[in-house]
């Protein structure tokens, strides 16, 4: 605690003497002459976190278009062309932001789909389902971030990974995102432990897709591809 000088004492002494003279004095002036008034101070305002915002310039859908059947492999899974999707956060001020994906359709999922091409053991918690036909589930896919870098953090950011109990740790390079809402994913600079304060990150979601071997599914004119996640922005 800073120690007040012996002239600012005596002055807050001096204040509190005048002041208690003051209040002591007042009713009875107040009574006297009947008159009277009082205001009073208010201080408000309030302390808010940074205005942080998420787009995708160029959109946010993967579209593949019509494929044939005899495209797909019939006792193997099919690897369709990996897609790329350019994201921006833009803050009015520095803040630390995280990045968390929830699969709109679980229940979905070919289970064990995604290890035919990622070996992580709970590589099933990044797939997300694209929906099915006639009961059977059509497929796989999962979205990773392929690149990132901030305004005002030179060079490439480092992604981190947190469920939000345990810290951050550094991810695997070109590891997915987790689609069950639970991990997020922030970004560092350099060699730091804990997400980097920025105004601006922008870079590139892969999203890879995976269908089911075609002998699989039914046989129906047409199969739709529905998969949906909503990936929402977390800042502070």
């Amino acid at each position: 605690m800073t120690t007040s000088s012996p002239l600012l004492r005596r002055v807050a002494v001096q204040l509190s003497s005048c002041l208690f003279a003051l209040l002591a004095t007042a009713p009875a002036t107040a009574a006297a002459d009947g008159t009277g008034n009082s205001i009073q101070i208010k201080v408000v305002g309030s302390l808010v976190p940074p205005a942080c915002n998420l787009t995708m310039p160029a959109g946010s859908t993967v579209d593949y278009g019509r494929m044939l059947h005899s495209q797909l492999s019939t006792d193997s899974h099919t690897l369709l062309p990996e897609q790329k999707l350019t994201f921006s956060i833009n803050c009015d001020a520095p803040a630390k932001v995280a990045l968390l994906l929830q699969d709109e359709h679980p229940a979905t999922i070919v289970q064990d789909l995604i290890k035919a091409v990622r070996d992580e053991p709970d590589a099933n918690f990044m797939a997300n389902g694209l929906g099915s036909v006639n009961g059977v589930n059509i497929g796989i896919f999962y979205v990773r971030v392929s690149t990132g870098s901030g305004r005002n953090v030179p060079g490439t950011l480092r992604t981190l990974r947190s469920d939000g109990m345990r810290g951050w740790s550094e991810t695997p390079v070109d590891a997915p995102l987790y689609a069950n809402g639970i991990y997020a994913v922030g970004f560092s600079e350099g060699q730091a432990a804990l997400p980097t304060a920025f105004n601006t990150v922008s870079g590139e979601l892969a999203i890879q897709t995976l269908i089911r071997p075609s002998a699989e599914l039914p046989s129906v004119d047409e199969i739709v591809l529905a998969g949906s996640s909503t990936l929402t922005l977390y800042y502070q």
